[in-house]
């Protein structure tokens, strides 16, 4: 039961974090194509007037959509690394070892000590003389 509870959570947290990336680079893209049709005069301008001080800022709009879709574009800088992040979490997730692994790196550990690779009979002998 708790497995297959933690394996939905896993799951969903999978599924959440894809919609994610795809939100943040479709409303990137998407927000860098309109404030460029604007800028060419395709699209109107966002419109809104701040006050800050006392003085009336008529262009906030643009301004405001500007910073916006330079905030969507920076945030789209980090996609690339979040991809790479996650696909080291998820292949971490898939480590399976099987009775084959252990018997081959038993043949392996084997065949290395009757090679003399493994010298740790010589060394163990060397701290135990340095002891005494």
């Amino acid at each position: 039961m708790i497995g297959a509870m933690r394996s939905l959570v896993v799951s969903t947290g999978w599924v959440m974090q894809r919609l994610m990336f795809l939100s943040v680079a479709l409303l990137g893209l998407g927000s860098l194509g309109y404030t460029l049709a604007c800028t060419f005069g395709f699209a109107p301008w966002l419109e809104m007037t701040a006050t800050f001080g006392g003085v009336g800022y008529p262009q906030a709009g643009q301004v405001v959509q500007i910073g916006v879709t330079t905030l969507l574009l920076g945030l789209c800088v980090f996609l690339p690394a979040n991809a790479r992040i996650m696909a080291l979490e998820t292949s971490h997730r898939r480590f399976h070892i099987g009775m084959e692994d252990v018997a081959r790196a038993y043949r392996a550990s084997h065949a290395a000590d009757r090679e003399g690779v493994f010298k740790l009979k010589s060394e163990f002998d060397s701290v135990r003389e340095r002891m005494a």
